[in-house]
């Protein structure tokens, strides 16, 4: 008797076991599909038109994957800046520039199976006018329509050709440094001529922008410049600096949105500015400088501050 009533406490307490277990037991969860970019290990590339660039992408779901496509638009003048910036006098905050749509069109269009896949694909960068941005936009679905996407995107560059040679030659210097405008004297601001720090408002070519002790804007203005809004901001992977001549500057200038006083300045980032400088012997064409920031360094206490750049312009060739 006691063995019967065992046996159906065993059985009774299993199948108690698995109602309980099934309560628990959520169903999976159906996640997305991710798209991760292998190579190249940068999100942005600066590529002369007919350039091939090979792109690998590594596909996942715990679902079937479906589709993979890549989508390309062609865009004018496209500038981001996150910060507070003077743009034709009027002061904005957070604010998004853009240039015109050029093209916008499905370049890749495939279906795939499988939980993981990679993917590469080989673009060959399009005979487009210099500083046109190139978005490609890598896209997975699932056999449920769910998808992510990776953006990667190419600035075309300039062609190293440079008619105006015989007319322009260039000048580089490594490693000056402009001050937080509140170290006093002369420090937060500079001559690009004299290469040397200025007081007067006719020299400072360049100036810190910081008004309250304490703080530090990592911007800067150019005083001396009765144009107004005379610079220009792109990011080293938007301007070959290496290579920079007269004409890849005067032409990256003048194909970007112009600002009066900069945005907070990161490492990388290159401001163009158009001097105050003209060149007699050819129509009397503006000087360019192209600044690039190299360090940015805030000190606590005092003002300090400081930001360490190299810089190139243009002088006539005599």
């Amino acid at each position: 008797m006691k063995t019967r009533i065992g046996f159906w406490a065993a059985v009774l307490a299993l199948v108690v076991g698995c109602k309980d277990r099934e309560r628990n037991e959520l169903p999976p969860v159906d996640s997305a599909p991710t798209i991760r970019r292998i190579s190249p290990p940068a999100p942005s590339q600066l590529a002369l038109p007919g350039t091939p660039i090979s792109l690998t992408f590594q596909l996942a779901d715990n679902e079937r994957l479906a589709r993979f496509t890549v989508e390309e638009k062609t865009l004018t003048n496209v500038r981001y800046y996150d910060d507070q910036i003077v743009v034709n006098g009027v002061t904005r905050d957070t604010v998004l520039l853009t240039g015109d749509v050029l093209s916008q069109s499905l370049i890749v269009d495939k279906e795939i199976s499988g939980n993981s896949v990679r993917e590469s694909v080989k673009y060959v960068v399009p005979n487009l006018p210099p500083m046109t941005r190139i978005e490609l936009n890598f896209c997975v679905e699932d056999n449920k329509g769910q998808k992510d996407c990776s953006l990667f995107v190419v600035t075309v560059d300039f062609k190293r050709t440079d008619t105006l040679a015989q007319y322009f030659s260039m000048l580089s210097y490594r490693n000056d440094t402009l001050y937080n405008r509140m170290a006093g004297g002369n420090l937060g601001a500079f001559n690009l001529i004299a290469r040397q720090h200025a007081s007067s408002l006719a020299a400072q070519d360049i100036r810190e922008t910081t008004e309250t002790s304490g703080e530090f804007d990592q911007s800067i203005v150019s005083p001396n410049n009765q144009f107004g809004a005379v610079m220009v901001v792109v990011r080293e992977n938007e301007f070959n600096y290496d290579q920079a001549s007269y004409s890849t500057m005067r032409q990256a200038y003048l194909s970007r949105v112009k600002v009066q006083r900069t945005p907070k300045l990161r490492v990388g980032d290159i401001v163009l500015l158009q001097l105050t400088e003209l060149n007699l012997k050819y129509n009397n064409w503006n000087h360019f400088a192209a600044i690039k920031v190299k360090e940015v360094v805030t000190t606590q206490f005092d003002d300090f501050d400081y930001i360490v750049f190299d810089y190139k312009r243009s002088q006539d060739n005599d």
